[in-house]
């Protein structure tokens, strides 16, 4: 590097941190004439940022690759990937790709056709390797930037959940689910939006559409036990516990050795049968006006069988067998001590005692 031909530096081929990575080095600048003009642009630690001035460079191919490096650096190098193909298809800026993983590659598709991978050792080191991607799900998208030389291109990952990530970061699930809606209409298919649309709905509390999203999932994949187990969670929040049961068993008979699904099978059995007791108490007391009922809060304990009759009648009558427990009870006041020392033990529910 010369400046008002005096020598004062040279272009530097060791970058080190993220950010000197953003800029060329040495073996990115191959294209560049014998001679050619930079401009200051700013001082970072020891270094000294210069900017190339495309006006300066002769050859087209120089001004093509000049116009390439810029691009390419308005991306982080972690969201860049190298393709290679064949060369048999012209790519223009902006295609939209698919990116599929399969058997330890990275698989490029246009359109549905498979047009190459996503090159392990790229001759741009600005861009990631395929082995540096691993995190990326199954199925991803990018967008086409430019070709870098041969038959390499270079394309930039796009991340089409960024909108529903930035709402859900805010709270703002409606407006991702509106987000999910949009990309589930281009793909109805895809499990990933359908899951993240069920946490929305989830957390919104709309659990008529969070079963909704459950029955496309299983649609898509029957044999996940984790989508029945999910399905029948959200099915015993809806006291829906004959459903959630039937979820279970088809979970159990996917993953029978899970103890998760048979003891929420458990819990949605006890549910059923108390969402069933509490039906029987209502449904008991709706035959008898509110003035001729009274609660009883000493009994608490005593096991509870709503198919045997035995009402307090005779006990506040003092007539049968409750005469001796209703004269123990006039002495203590204790309808509990009054029951226990007749040897009385009741199979009526003792919180809602009908005359």
């Amino acid at each position: 590097v010369f400046y008002k031909n005096e020598p004062v530096g040279t272009v530097s081929n060791k970058l080190n941190s993220d950010f000197e990575k953003q800029f060329s080095d040495t073996s990115q600048l191959q294209y560049l004439p014998k001679n050619s003009d930079a401009k200051y642009y700013f001082k970072y630690g020891r270094f000294e940022i210069l900017e190339i001035e495309e006006a300066t460079l002769r050859k087209e191919k120089a001004k093509l690759k000049f116009r390439q490096q810029k691009l390419i650096n308005k991306y982080p190098k972690e969201e860049l990937i190298t393709i290679t193909n064949n060369g048999d298809i012209e790519l223009e800026q902006g295609m939209k790709f698919k990116l599929i993983k399969s058997d330890g590659s990275i698989d490029v598709y246009l359109n549905g056709n498979k047009i190459g991978i996503v090159a392990n050792n790229p001759v741009c080191n600005l861009t990631s390797k395929a082995s540096d991607i691993k995190k990326l799900p199954d199925v991803c998208y990018a967008e086409y930037l430019c070709k870098y030389e041969y038959n390499y291109h270079v394309a930039w990952i796009i991340d089409k959940l960024k909108p529903v990530k930035d709402h859900i970061s805010k709270n703002e699930y409606d407006k991702a689910i509106e987000c999910l809606d949009e990309l589930l209409a281009e793909e109805p298919a895809n499990i990933e939006f359908w899951s993240i649309k069920c946490s929305c709905h989830n957390n919104l509390k709309q659990y008529g559409e969070v079963d909704n999203c459950y029955d496309k999932l299983i649609e898509l994949n029957s044999n996940n036990s984790e989508y029945w187990e999910k399905k029948a969670s959200n099915l015993i929040n809806m006291k829906r516990f004959d459903d959630a049961i039937d979820c279970l068993d088809d979970a159990i008979s996917i993953d029978q050795y899970n103890p998760t699904l048979h003891l929420l099978k458990e819990k949605a059995l006890k549910l059923k049968e108390k969402e069933e007791l509490r039906i029987k108490q209502e449904k008991i007391l709706k035959e008898y006006p509110k003035h001729e009922l009274i609660t009883i809060t000493e009994i608490d304990n005593h096991h509870r069988d709503f198919e045997e009759k035995i009402t307090f009648y005779d006990f506040l009558t003092g007539t049968g067998k409750f005469a001796k427990a209703l004269a123990i009870f006039l002495q203590t006041g204790s309808i509990s001590q009054a029951l226990r020392q007749s040897c009385i033990q009741l199979t009526y529910p003792a919180y809602y005692c009908p005359l």
